[in-house]
């Protein structure tokens, strides 16, 4: 994730890096599912999964020719993936790139002057290109956003939509896929106790959740959380609680039962000052 400030950073699964380092760029793209670049351009892309937000990279099928302003969408491809349940009626943009798309690549967003939003995908390679500046539209301030964002990632990284869900039961054990050979993590327990846990065969399977909390797992560089709760559908209700009576008091038996019942005093002080009221004005009346 190289250059940006936007909430995006605050997701469990993106890490931030500074810059780009051309000599160690493979071995950075191996390390992460997805990787993003903001206005940032990259080097040529070969393998691995990215999201392009105002940018493009020289060896892409997509070729920006300059910039077009208010671009006015005319048409989406609502039935995509990536597009699934996004409303993007009267989205502001104030500048966007224009571009032109050569065999390989595919448009989702059209507007009347450019391509907003370009796929780029082969067996090796996964590309979304976003043809504008997130602060030069009105998009991040739309319920449209969040959801395109999760439809992104999810096209990117379809393993991604095992960890939809980062809840489990108290005392249910936590299950991660990790890449590389990866022989131990570090597990910080919501008291703050940090454990190392080992890795047999990519697959972390940590059981120490006794106790409700956030969890995070630490690999490399890189940090996982998810949240133990009780997850129990008695202790989520809020609505009033009623007591079954005990076989012996049910309807017909016969008994009864003495309850205290607490009553709201602001009446009797109302009615007092009224009482207090009508006195001082009868004796006003039988003065005059």
């Amino acid at each position: 994730f190289w250059r940006t400030s936007w909430p995006l950073t605050l997701m469990p699964l993106v890490n931030m890096i500074g810059r780009v380092e051309p000599s160690t760029f493979a071995q950075q793209v191996r390390r992460h599912h997805i990787v993003i670049f903001d206005r940032v351009t990259p080097p040529p892309l070969l393998t691995g999964n990215y999201l392009l937000i105002d940018t493009l990279a020289p060896n892409l099928p997509i070729v920006a020719s300059g910039e077009v302003s208010e671009p006015q969408i005319i048409d989406w491809q609502p039935t995509h993936p990536l597009l699934r349940q996004v409303q993007l009626e009267h989205l502001a943009i104030r500048k966007a790139q224009q571009v032109s798309l050569q065999p390989g690549a595919q448009s989702l967003i059209e507007a009347d002057t450019t391509s907003l939003l370009n796929l780029v995908q082969n067996d090796e390679l996964r590309v979304v290109h976003l043809a504008f500046d997130l602060f030069d539209s009105d998009l991040p301030m739309r319920v449209a956003f969040p959801l395109l964002l999760e439809n992104i990632f999810q096209w990117l990284y379809p393993g991604m939509a095992a960890f939809s869900s980062r809840q489990i039961r108290v005392g249910e054990p936590y299950t991660l896929p990790l890449d590389g050979e990866i022989q131990e993590v570090t597990v910080r327990k919501p008291g703050g106790e940090r454990i190392r846990v080992p890795v047999t065969n990519n697959l972390l399977r940590f059981t120490e959740t006794q106790r409700v909390g956030l969890y995070t797992v630490r690999v490399g560089n890189r940090a996982e959380r998810f949240a133990v709760n009780l997850l129990s559908d008695q202790e989520s209700r809020i609505l009033p609680q009623t007591s079954p009576l005990p076989p012996s008091q049910e309807e017909g038996g016969g008994l009864f039962t003495e309850e205290e019942v607490k009553k709201p005093l602001w009446f009797y002080f109302i009615l007092a000052a009224l009482l207090l009221a009508l006195g001082e004005w009868y004796c006003w009346c039988r003065g005059s």
